[in-house]
């Protein structure tokens, strides 16, 4: 008996030693069409006149660009927000800590009250005129994993899936899902996202070791990387591409920066400068 259980947890040790030891070698090639890059305008399109992340911003972004990045929030009705930061602003109306802690309409009356400065929108509103208007579209959503504030760990878990499953119904009903990108250092958010709708793109975000995230994405069925892009960093990205992972680089913002990161041939280019369409082959 003690030998069986001895032999078993060597076969176990082997093949975890074997999962960790994976290289791209490992990995079937994928011959796809990679297309022109695209160029994103991050957080909806930074041009001096909306607030980033505002629907305006976003219909900007979507007017001028290939497609748009957006940093996304849920609140205590389970409604998706456009917002980098997961607390709120208090204007006054008492302490206003977090967004999934409170309603939609508390939310809208922190907007207006607040002023420019805070100007979230409805996901959904960019959804609609992104279908009606610009089918084609990329739309890239970045998900913090350390949202919301200050709360437990499990409670972090619930609310993350309630996330999920809210933007597998509105890729559904917009009928977006191969347009749309999610983004998160969360591999157990974006396998659940894979899990729910199959069509929503995952990638891995990174701020380093781009061969680490391409690996962790393949062995997790997740679809690409989105990378933090360092024109003074020497990349390759043909191998991750070479196995069918979608690369996007984030953030590029100089025409000079912009033909660095063109020459490696990502798929997307996020940006916050809008007038870098003018610089796009």
């Amino acid at each position: 008996m003690y030998v069986g259980l001895k032999m078993r947890l060597s076969v176990i040790l082997l093949l975890i030693f074997n999962f960790s030891c994976q290289k791209f070698e490992n990995f079937p090639e994928v011959f796809t069409d990679g297309g022109r890059t695209l160029l994103l305008a991050h957080r909806g399109g930074v041009d001096g006149l909306h607030p980033e992340n505002s629907f305006a911003a976003a219909r900007k972004g979507l007017k001028v660009l290939d497609g748009i990045e957006l940093d996304i929030q849920v609140s205590a009705d389970g409604t998706l927000w456009m917002a980098h930061d997961a607390d709120l602003p208090d204007c006054e109306l008492g302490k206003f800590n977090c967004f999934s802690q409170h309603t939609d309409q508390e939310i809208i009356d922190l907007s207006q009250c607040h002023g420019k400065d805070f100007a979230p929108g409805q996901l959904e509103d960019v959804l609609e005129i992104a279908t009606r208007n610009y089918p084609d579209a990329i739309i890239s959503l970045d998900i913090k994993p350390w949202f919301p504030c200050s709360l437990g760990d499990v409670f972090i878990h619930a609310k993350m899936k309630e996330l999920a499953d809210e933007l597998a119904l509105l890729a559904s009903r917009h009928q977006l899902g191969s347009q749309i990108f999610v983004e998160s250092e969360s591999i157990t958010f974006l396998k659940y996202i894979k899990e729910v709708s199959s069509q929503i793109e995952c990638h891995i975000l990174a701020f380093s070791d781009l061969e680490k995230a391409g690996l962790e994405a393949l062995r997790n069925g997740l679809d690409g990387v989105s990378y933090k892009f360092d024109p003074d960093e020497e990349i390759d990205l043909e191998p991750l591409k070479a196995k069918g992972l979608t690369i996007q680089l984030w953030t590029v913002n100089t025409p000079e920066n912009l033909q660095k990161a063109l020459a490696m041939k990502p798929h997307t280019i996020q940006t916050d400068n809008l007038q870098l369409q003018e610089f796009m082959p």
